[in-house]
């Protein structure tokens, strides 16, 4: 929610470099932002959260159904070890761009 903190995802290179590999085969992915939930309760249960955004036209709205789409197909073929709740930057989401976006290094993915 927009009152969690989130802070920089501390992922090791190596699988930084591998998630960012599976990203790029997703050809509706515009773009991705990894963080890790700051919890107070289990700190050692590290979670993450990846805030996605759609492509789409210039002249088409955003869907709810597309972009719900592209987060069960992220859900079901990454392979990433640990906790990774994937959003969607839009609806009820939307305010939490910004926050992602004020961590640096956050930005993971951007397609060509």
């Amino acid at each position: 929610s927009i009152n969690d903190s989130f802070k920089y995802h501390e992922i090791a290179p190596e699988l930084l470099h591998d998630l960012r590999e599976q990203l790029k085969t997703f050809p509706n992915l515009a773009t991705a932002h990894l963080v890790q939930k700051v919890v107070h309760h289990f700190p050692q249960e590290q979670s993450y959260v990846l805030g996605i955004t759609s492509k789409r036209a210039w002249y088409k709205w955003q869907s709810n159904a597309q972009d719900g789409k592209l987060v069960n197909e992220l859900a079901q073929q990454l392979n990433f070890p640990g906790f990774i709740l994937i959003i969607p930057f839009e609806q009820n989401y939307k305010p939490l761009r910004k926050s992602f976006e004020r961590v640096q290094g956050s930005e993971i993915y951007r397609a060509a």
